[in-house]
């Protein structure tokens, strides 16, 4: 049995047009509920952002990095099983912080944090 890419599988593009459209909501309801994540960290590294849209500013900018290189086409399009690297690297950007909703706890009656889960 031969395996399918998991684009095809989904059978739907995930872009950011895609996602702001709410295409994907039927099949991915987690990744729209991450609009009710709001980083709010001591750090401000999100600073009042949701998770949401802060994973779509990260695929804008994976976005303007690949078509920024023309040398990239041909490393990006690479197999690497089934997928193509971009397609992997496009699924990364989109679930990267997919957890933490999950995760996310009020501390000081206002803020949020990400119990367990750490930057590499």
């Amino acid at each position: 049995m031969e395996t399918e890419p998991i684009m095809e599988k989904i059978n739907l593009p995930i872009n950011i047009d895609a996602i702001k459209s709410g295409e994907l909501a039927d099949i991915l309801p987690e990744f729209y509920e991450l609009k009710n994540a709001v980083e709010n960290s001591k750090d401000q590294w999100h600073q009042h952002e949701t998770v949401f849209d802060h994973t779509l500013s990260v695929m804008s900018a994976m976005e303007k990095i690949f078509s920024g290189h023309e040398g990239l086409e041909k490393i990006l399009n690479e197999k690497i099983d089934i997928n193509n690297r971009k397609t992997l690297l496009e699924i990364a950007s989109m679930f990267h912080d997919i957890g933490k909703k999950e995760t996310m706890v009020l501390k000081d009656g206002f803020k949020r944090w990400f119990y367990k889960m750490r930057r590499s």
